[in-house]
């Protein structure tokens, strides 16, 4: 098991990192409880090595110029499903990091990657393997690393805190991995995300009519103003027809009917029988027993 004292060489692959490939990109890591050595021995970085590199030019002589550095530290991959808890600096149990000696190194850069802390200002170490964004040193390391910083003009990437307000780069959806008390909106928000009865309410629609769906008639009688109404509303919208003498019959003993012709001189209503007229043309001749009061 590789240890600070005995480190391991960087090609070791970290969990969740992909094979590297001739020709293709390498590994990006976070480093932490860094210590710089020169020829095997923790110092200060000569400022010479970091003198082009305070403006970002490409160094072409990288094998003369950083002759003998090295960097020894604790690194975790920033591709990973552990790249939050790497920023943040959190070197735990829960995922895999070692420690791990960078001898061979192409460039030291100050530059904002946002790969790391959404594109917070830090030092970058670059190797043929991987591009290491460097966070805090070790503690007997940790005066030379300040006086590094500043001559770059970087500010210190220490160990966030787990506590507080969840900085931007740690991203919504996964708040609810943020170690401190969230907010009523939080809780609710990740309980619904994973609720069935959310999930299934979320594909509800309010549109009138569903993609797709059509209807056997397109309305009542096909009337174009109605056009792709359901079966249930033909014939409900017909309107009623209210006409005289429209099935309505006067009995006996009720009255006379319309149209009767009374004889002069009779005065005895009710016991003749009346006569109708022929009905109204386009009236129905549907009958009822109803009786006029």
């Amino acid at each position: 098991m590789p240890s600070r004292e005995e480190p391991a060489p960087e090609t070791w692959a970290i969990e969740g990192e992909s094979p590297l490939v001739d020709g293709g990109s390498g590994w990006v890591r976070a480093l932490m409880m860094v210590e710089a050595r020169v020829n095997g021995k923790p110092m200060p970085i000569p400022h010479e090595m970091l003198r082009e590199k305070a403006s970002g030019s490409k160094d072409v002589t990288a094998t003369d110029r950083y002759a003998g550095l090295s960097f020894v530290g604790a690194a975790a991959s920033l591709t990973g499903a552990a790249r939050l808890k790497a920023m943040a600096g959190w070197f735990d149990d829960s995922f895999e990091w070692f420690w791990i000696e960078i001898t061979d190194v192409l460039s030291i850069e100050l530059r904002a990657d946002s790969r790391f802390r959404g594109g917070a200002l830090c030092v970058w170490v670059v190797s043929p393997i991987a591009e290491y964004a460097l966070m805090s040193a070790w503690p007997k390391y940790c005066d030379d690393w300040e006086g590094t910083l500043r001559y770059l003009g970087s500010p210190t990437c220490d160990r966030w805190r787990k506590a507080g307000t969840r900085p931007t780069w740690w991203p919504e959806e996964r708040a609810s991995d943020w170690p401190y008390e969230q907010t009523i909106e939080e809780k609710y928000k990740d309980i619904s995300a994973n609720d069935p009865l959310s999930l299934l309410a979320s594909k509800l629609t309010l549109e009138t009519q569903l993609q797709g769906m059509s209807w056997t008639e397109s309305g009542p009688h096909d009337v174009p103003e109605a056009a792709g109404e359901p079966l249930a509303y033909v014939r409900h919208d017909e309107p009623w027809v209210i006409a005289c003498d429209s099935g309505i019959r006067v009995t006996k003993g009720h009255g006379e009917g319309w149209g009767e012709q009374r004889k002069d001189g009779d005065d005895s209503e009710g016991k003749r029988k009346g006569k109708r007229t022929a009905p109204v043309a386009g009236v129905t001749k549907r009958r009822s027993r109803a009786r006029l009061e």
